[in-house]
């Protein structure tokens, strides 16, 4: 069987969004956004680009702040 595509959000382009701005909404490194958009070329993003945001990425960063903020017992 042919592998299942990874889970992911599609985050629209605003006008004057930047890659690390797109970053920031969902918590996730610039760079590993940029390598899960190999055809995204971000130095001129527009309005209206599609960006792959993958589900998995957004999980490493809320299992690093769980991580961060869990207290130690």
């Amino acid at each position: 069987p042919a592998p299942k595509p990874e889970p992911k959000k599609t985050h629209s382009v605003a006008a004057g969004e930047s890659l690390d701005r797109i970053a920031r909404i969902y918590g996730v490194d610039a760079n590993a956004l940029r390598a899960a958009n190999p055809n995204v070329n971000f130095n001129s993003l527009k309005a209206g680009d599609k960006v792959s945001v993958p589900l998995n990425l957004m999980l490493d960063c809320i299992n690093t702040a769980a991580a961060v903020s869990s207290p130690s017992i």
